[in-house]
């Protein structure tokens, strides 16, 4: 499975697991729910490093459970806006 097809799968699960809609999810993280759609279908080299770290935090996924999400974006995932805590 690539990394992107991972993150893809591993955020729809998490979220499914939690109970939470698309909808919710995008409303709690503070982003568009178009977001959280390419997201979930694996569209996330465009998708904003902040963004992507609050949709994470907002499934309970942090630290390492996080990394191989932000990994996928094939960028460095380090925000300072947000602690700065999620390097690759």
């Amino acid at each position: 499975m690539s990394e992107t097809r991972f993150a893809e799968s591993a955020l729809r699960d998490h979220r499914l697991s939690v109970g939470l809609s698309m909808t919710a999810l995008a409303a709690f993280a503070g982003v568009s729910i178009g977001t959280v759609r390419r997201i979930e279908r694996g569209d996330i080299a465009h998708i904003r490093i902040g963004s992507l770290i609050m949709v994470c935090a907002c499934l309970g996924l942090s630290g390492a459970d996080a990394l191989p999400i932000l990994s996928a974006t094939g960028r460095n995932a380090v925000s300072p806006r947000h602690g700065g805590f999620f390097k690759t």
